[in-house]
């Protein structure tokens, strides 16, 4: 997931700064794709005060995926968003990986997690199933702010503003949109080809 892309919402604007923003007041946020990025985003924009709508071609949320480790950036951000309780009772926080030799099992190296993890960056390290880390957005999300069944088709800019076409052949405005759609991303191909 892009962390990276939700980290950043968070410093350019910092959580006792943002009611004093008037910039971010009358902002609004698009965002193609309902998965782990997208739901992230609009929690993080969500809390700062910014009006956000997310866009998910599915018809559903589907908790599909496999195991995936969620570093100590992206738990600090998970709990900023309040959500380090409900992280912290779906995840393993391993104490540490160990990597070994194919063939003969020696230990080639050692990472040291779990607490020692914890108290040098500040957060936790952990390992979560996708389906229970997009349960626990979804809780935090609490049913608003989305819309499902809405396939972004095509993206058109002007200087102040962005609009999707969605394929029932509606039409959507804000001042940005972001783009958490995937693989085969919609919004990276109207922007590049």
């Amino acid at each position: 997931w892009n962390a990276w892309t939700v980290a950043t919402i968070f410093r350019l604007i910092p959580l006792e700064r943002a009611p004093a923003m008037s910039r971010t007041r009358n902002l609004k946020v698009l965002i193609a794709g309902g998965g782990i990025g997208g739901l992230t985003a609009l929690l993080a924009l969500r809390a700062r005060g910014i009006d956000a709508e997310l866009f998910e071609q599915a018809e559903a949320f589907r908790q599909v995926g496999a195991g995936i480790q969620l570093s100590s950036n992206a738990t600090r951000i998970l709990r900023m968003l309040g959500l380090g309780e409900a992280l912290a009772r779906v995840c393993v926080y391993p104490e540490g990986r160990d990597y070994r030799a194919w063939d003969d099992g020696d230990r080639l190296y050692y990472t040291p997690l779990g607490a020692r993890a914890e108290t040098e960056f500040g957060a936790p390290y952990y390992h979560a199933h996708r389906a229970d880390l997009l349960d626990v957005l979804l809780a935090g999300v609490a049913n608003k702010g989305f819309r499902l069944n809405s396939r972004i088709e095509g993206v058109d800019q002007t200087a102040d503003q962005v609009t999707v076409t969605l394929t029932d052949g509606s039409k959507v405005s804000g001042d940005l949109l972001i783009g958490a759609d995937g693989i085969h991303s919609t919004v990276r191909g109207n922007l590049f080809g």
